[in-house]
């Protein structure tokens, strides 16, 4: 077993992460799957500093790694407030997004990302949380991206070409075909309403609308991913992600809607965890890109408006005679 001791401190949740990930990789897990075991260490690491000890600098956080063929066990031991996860409330996922509670998302995406989680506290030891991932479990270990850089500069290339498409109907089209090729299935972008379309540009289909799937209206309307499960006879449990065939992925950048990503593979074997983690990381990055890109659409448009109405204002000015002034409006204004 691997022990190290890091102070409490913002600034040293990319050591710990080194660290884990060190004991990750002779676990022989992938690089997805020590994506996820790092969020889940990130994520708890978080909450020690800020829930257990109430602030950085106040307290240290120990970390022990057990890694074989089997898997990896990971527990954190802290000295902060006591606090056990299993009594709080799981989130609410199929309520609209406003009447979500603000917390307790975090304390849902450790038991998504890793096998088993348990929470102990012991006098004179303090918070003991134990966090094990499997291999078994890792359906697809082999998958990463494709291409031989990182996958963080897989995404800003993405990024970057994007940025570069005029048309959201072009960047929709450009995401769908990524995801096909990246996962081995369908994709479809749909843009939701009233974000979309944008000023000046062509109609493109949108949301609400009635010949959209359940699972994409679900999504909209929930703000949450939905999934259509291996063995599933219907949508009542779309929250719920077991062997998932099908899934709906919002993608929200401050605090708008701006579509929904339906991806569904239609052969082959359901989609594995660490596909759905590169798939939500990916959805990320495209919400922040589409919100850039849509920002600066309308306001080149709002630019383009101006100039208009200056250009308009400098020949009309002294114009007095109102046939020849409407005759200048409609010639500057084709």
């Amino acid at each position: 077993m691997q022990k190290q001791t890091f102070s409490g401190s913002y600034e040293n949740l990319a050591k710990i992460a080194a660290f884990v990930r060190q004991n990750a990789q002779q676990a022989g897990f992938g690089n997805t799957a020590m994506y996820a075991i790092e969020t889940a260490v990130d994520e708890a690491c978080s909450n020690i500093i800020e829930h257990g000890y109430g602030g950085e600098g106040r307290g240290e956080i120990q970390c022990n790694c057990k890694a074989d063929e089997s898997g990896i066990t990971i527990t954190l031991i802290d000295q902060g407030k006591k606090f056990n996860p299993s009594d709080a409330d799981m989130p609410k996922l199929d309520v609209p997004l406003k009447e979500r509670r603000a917390h307790g998302l975090g304390l849902y995406f450790l038991h998504q990302m890793m096998d088993e989680i348990l929470f102990e506290h012991k006098e004179g030891q303090g918070n003991i949380l134990t966090m094990t991932k499997y291999r078994e479990n890792e359906a697809c270990e082999d998958f990463d991206p494709p291409g031989n850089d990182p996958e963080w500069q897989q995404l800003l290339r993405l990024g970057d070409n994007l940025l570069k498409l005029p048309q959201a109907g072009a960047q929709a089209k450009f995401i769908e075909d990524y995801v096909t090729g990246l996962l081995n299935c369908t994709a479809k972008m749909w843009l939701a309403e009233p974000f979309y379309p944008l000023p000046g540009q062509a109609d493109t289909e949108t949301i609400p609308e009635e010949t959209a799937p359940f699972l994409v209206r679900q999504a909209m309307m929930t703000g949450q991913a939905c999934y259509r499960n291996l063995g599933d006879k219907d949508g009542t449990n779309c929250a719920r992600m077991e062997n998932p065939l099908a899934t709906t992925i919002p993608l929200i950048a401050q605090e708008k809607l701006l579509a929904v990503l339906e991806v569904e593979r239609l052969e082959g074997p359901p989609f594995c965890l660490e596909e759905m983690t590169a798939l939500h990381r990916l959805s990320a990055h495209t919400s922040i890109i589409l919100q850039v890109s849509r920002q600066e659409t309308i306001k080149r448009g709002h630019d383009e408006q101006l100039a208009l109405v200056r250009s308009v204002s400098m020949q009309t000015a002294y114009e007095h005679n109102l046939d020849e002034l409407c005759r200048r409006v409609t010639h500057q204004t084709r």
